[in-house]
């Protein structure tokens, strides 16, 4: 059951606990009158960004078996799709609150 959990967190978790930030952000940026860019700091960005991808490997380096070549390629793998996921997931949140590039 626990093993379900952490994949379920690592595959649809972490992207969406980056998208509840983003969309949180815009939503108290639209209440200011401006863009998350000028109403927030950039480093809640990096710390909302490094907590989902940091959960996300976290939860996968749990469920991994114990072999060390295995599970460094497969985490840094992960890691590249999530920052990926993440950044697909920021421009889909922006762009449906209307903030398209």
């Amino acid at each position: 059951m626990i093993n379900r959990l952490l994949l379920f967190w690592a595959l649809f978790g972490a992207p969406a606990l980056f998208a509840a930030y983003v969309w949180w952000s815009y939503i108290f940026a639209h209440s200011r009158g401006g863009l998350p860019q000028s109403e927030l700091p950039p480093a809640l960005w990096i710390v909302a960004f490094a907590a989902s991808a940091g959960s996300g490997v976290l939860a996968l380096f749990m469920l991994l078996d114990r072999k060390a070549r295995k599970k460094t390629v497969l985490l840094f793998g992960y890691g590249l799709a999530i920052i990926a996921v993440n950044l697909v997931v920021h421009a889909l949140v922006a762009c449906g609150m209307g903030d398209c590039i």
